[in-house]
């Protein structure tokens, strides 16, 4: 027998980022997956992790990933994947996210140095 899902439970999903044939961001794809997921119970999405190629995508592409979720529906929140082997690199992926209003981000410790 099943049991219910308690009322505190959450459903947070790590996305992947939505890529073109031609390897540009598909933003439009991207806006209808954080979508999809809220619609289906998501509350937290977490976007530029390595579910979502964060280390093969620019920081360019990281802040306009976060800027596209974030507009995609204002009742999800998200959560920014910042982590990187260089803790100073890090920090300024912490202040991407922050500049285009995140307030989680998901770290590792620097790896490998």
């Amino acid at each position: 027998m099943s049991r219910p899902l308690a009322s505190s439970m959450r459903c947070s999903t790590a996305i992947v980022t939505p890529m073109k044939p031609n390897g540009e961001l598909d933003q439009t794809a991207l806006r209808k997956l954080a979508q999809f997921q809220r619609r289906h119970g998501v509350i937290d999405i977490v976007v530029n992790g390595t579910t979502g190629e964060s280390p093969t995508t620019s920081d360019h592409e990281k802040q306009r990933l976060l800027h596209d979720v974030s507009n995609a529906d204002s009742s999800i929140n998200f959560i920014a994947g910042c982590g990187t082997n260089d803790t100073r690199h890090a920090l300024q992926l912490v202040d991407l996210a922050k500049a285009v209003g995140v307030s989680l981000v998901l770290l590792v410790d620097p790896y490998y140095n």
